[in-house]
């Protein structure tokens, strides 16, 4: 896709910030259908790839994501990774609205106003449910 028409890649005179920038981020959410959560967080997002993050992800919280505590429902979490921003990758949880022409979310809520509320990225890394690991915070988690 021609960059000047990618709405995740900002012009080349914009300074990137930690939510925009684009790189590998990893998503892992709790699978918890309806029982209790294995940790406090409902999601945690790593930028960093897979192999890496899943090590931090071991590191940081003394879990495996994949242990199976409920034969019935499979995986502690629901992985996933991309190449993307911090914007883009938390867009569905954010209750963004996603544009299936450009492939992108959109920072407006999806749906009818009253049945969604539209959530910042920055909101979105500071709520108790949610951890956000940003690639400056794990150099002392790579060691």
């Amino acid at each position: 896709m021609d960059p000047r028409f990618d709405l995740d890649v900002p012009p080349e005179n914009e300074p990137q910030d930690r939510y925009t920038r684009v790189s590998d981020w990893t998503v892992f959410k709790d699978a918890h259908s309806g029982g209790s959560k294995k940790l406090r967080f409902e999601i945690i997002y790593i930028e960093a790839p897979p192999d890496t993050a899943l090590r931090i992800f071991r590191h940081v919280f003394k879990l495996d994501p994949h242990n199976v505590t409920c034969d019935c429902c499979g995986s502690d979490y629901s992985i996933f990774d991309e190449r993307t921003s911090f914007v883009q990758a938390s867009g569905f949880s954010r209750d963004c609205f996603y544009n299936s022409d450009t492939h992108q979310y959109e920072e407006r809520v999806r749906g009818h106003e009253s049945c969604w509320h539209h959530v910042t990225p920055e909101a979105h890394a500071a709520d108790a449910e949610v951890r956000v690991l940003f690639a400056e915070e794990l150099t002392e988690h790579l060691n």
